[in-house]
């Protein structure tokens, strides 16, 4: 970790005729001239962005972030939503083969030309983002590959495949929002991590990252036939937007043991917005009672262990279902964290 050494500042040196200064400071006319926020998806995908999209498994996250991506790529509109059409890089971290046959359903869903080569980079394996090596050559790969053209965002799918670090950790996740922001700078682009969803409902692992990001999805399924995806957190536009669809199975032909192919496409069909009135304070006796707990608490939090005791101290019963209850819904309604081992409120 680097220190500070407080010293004298030559103040002087400010006014040195070759005095370049490294940082710029604007006039507030200056700063409300600027270009406001620019899209990729008209308020749901910024350009320039951290994006974190996340669900349980077989919540669909990796079919919707496909269907963004063939969406951007190609410049389709998203339910009335403007896209700029923009090239894309997909890291396929999880496995080539499923992700060959997603492509293959989408481009025959969409009619496109067999010969037609797209807008979409696919890379076959997964790169350690924490691996200074690794990140150079990936985007020097980029670069080498696009050959001066421009990139409007790149997929990390999944981010567990491309992160040795420990989720729990803040230091480690830190670094790897920090490798995140060197992809950006050097393409100019978004990044997009699909990521695996906590037991609790949350995106795994430190607070660090969902704190860090611009723009959160999460990824649900619905009565098994669908999806919804609802936008937590959006820096520079309203969240609460709420997208939701269902998949289409598309034929692919049949394989070496003569069995029909099948992959679902997802295609989005409603958007809307999350009713502003819907409360996401702690509701019902048992959340409440848990939230007080943590308050009366010590800063540094609780572990689970103790939170139950305290919980159970106030209710004057031992019910492990409640307190599992009450604390999962805490956790989904952001108004608990779990930093290292222990729950705090937020």
């Amino acid at each position: 970790m680097s220190h500070i050494s407080i010293r004298k500042i030559d103040k002087s040196s400010a006014f040195e005729a070759d005095f370049e200064p490294r940082f710029k400071l604007l006039s507030e006319k200056e700063l409300i001239n600027l270009p406001g926020p620019q899209w990729l998806v008209k308020h749901l995908i910024p350009t320039g962005s951290l994006i974190l999209m996340y669900g349980a498994p077989g919540a669909g996250k990796s079919h919707i972030a496909l269907a963004l991506t063939q969406s951007i790529a190609n410049g389709y509109e998203i339910l009335g939503r403007r896209t700029n059409k923009a090239k894309i890089v997909y890291v396929a971290a999880e496995g080539v083969a499923g992700a060959s046959n997603r492509v293959t359903a989408h481009r025959i869903y969409r009619n496109v030309p067999e010969d037609s080569e797209g807008d979409v980079l696919y890379l076959d394996c997964p790169v350690s983002l924490l691996d200074d090596s690794d990140l150079e050559s990936f985007v020097l790969a980029i670069v080498h590959k696009l050959a001066g053209q421009k990139i409007g965002i790149v997929f990390i799918d999944t981010l567990s495949r491309c992160f040795a670090g420990d989720e729990n950790r803040a230091d480690e996740m830190a670094q790897l929002v920090s490798a995140c922001q060197i992809i950006q700078r050097a393409l100019g682009c978004s990044v997009c991590l699909v990521h695996h969803e906590a037991k609790q409902g949350s995106a795994r692992g430190s607070t660090v990252l969902p704190g860090a990001v611009d723009t959160i999805i999460h990824v649900t399924a619905t009565d098994g036939k669908g999806f919804e995806a609802v936008v937590e957190k959006q820096k520079d536009a309203p969240d609460g937007i709420v997208i939701s669809g269902h998949y289409e199975l598309v034929e692919l032909g049949f394989d070496e043991d003569g069995e029909l192919i099948e992959v679902p496409v997802a295609l989005f069909d409603k958007i809307s917005q999350q009713a502003k009135g819907r409360s996401n304070g702690p509701t019902g006796r048992n959340q409440l009672i848990a939230l007080e707990a943590l308050n009366q608490a010590p800063v540094s939090g609780l572990t689970e262990e103790e939170w139950q005791t305290a919980f159970n101290e106030c209710t004057g019963v031992d019910n492990r279902r409640a307190f599992r209850d009450a604390k999962f819904s805490l956790i989904k309604k952001k108004l608990v964290s779990e930093v290292d081992g222990k729950f705090i409120a937020n």
